[in-house]
């Protein structure tokens, strides 16, 4: 990790905060993200932050930091168009952007260190969920060592399908199912 790093990474932050923040008063008037014409206007907004110069120079000084030296020669592959999309990933499904907007205060130094282990994370957790109707059980909690069958609650499948930054950035992803599910999960 470079101090170029954090310093983009400050910046990026101060800029999305004054700006979402500054609309507070101008687009939403103090209304929850929920309303639809809240979520277009965050998207936009996001778009918008995400094409200017200090996004560029954040996904630059990203891209140095973690990529290693002997792979930056890429033959004329775009790689950091794929930096790109994972940093903006990154501040979407982290609900950075949906936090700011909504008033909230991030704490910085978190995001930053969350940042920091997502591009050196190596691992990832896989979860595969098979939906189940109309079937029924004695017990709401089946574990069998390689697999369960539960039925989750409605907070819990909006927190699974990140139901409120499909929302807002990833629409077409929006989901929530009420109905039971084998849950296979696999160890990191």
């Amino acid at each position: 990790m470079t101090k170029e790093l954090k310093k983009a990474f400050s910046h990026y932050t101060d800029i999305v905060a004054l700006r979402l923040s500054k609309s507070r008063g101008e687009s939403r008037v103090n209304r929850p993200l929920k309303l639809v014409r809240n979520a277009v206007w965050l998207l936009d907004e996001t778009e918008r932050l995400e094409d200017e110069s200090e996004f560029r120079h954040l996904v630059g000084e990203t891209y140095s930091a973690f990529l290693p030296q002997d792979r930056k020669d890429t033959k004329g592959f775009d790689t950091k168009n794929l930096w790109r999309n994972a940093i903006r990933n990154f501040f979407r499904r982290s609900c950075y952007y949906i936090d700011v907007f909504e008033g909230k205060t991030p704490d910085l130094d978190t995001i930053f260190n969350v940042y920091n282990q997502a591009f050196k994370k190596r691992e990832t957790r896989i979860r595969y969920l098979a939906p189940m109707e109309l079937v029924y059980f004695a017990q709401k909690f089946m574990d069998f060592e390689t697999f369960q069958i539960r039925k989750f609650t409605s907070d819990e499948l909006e927190d699974i399908f990140s139901n409120r930054v499909n929302q807002v950035f990833y629409p077409h992803a929006s989901a929530l199912l009420r109905c039971r599910c084998i849950d296979f999960e696999i160890p990191e």
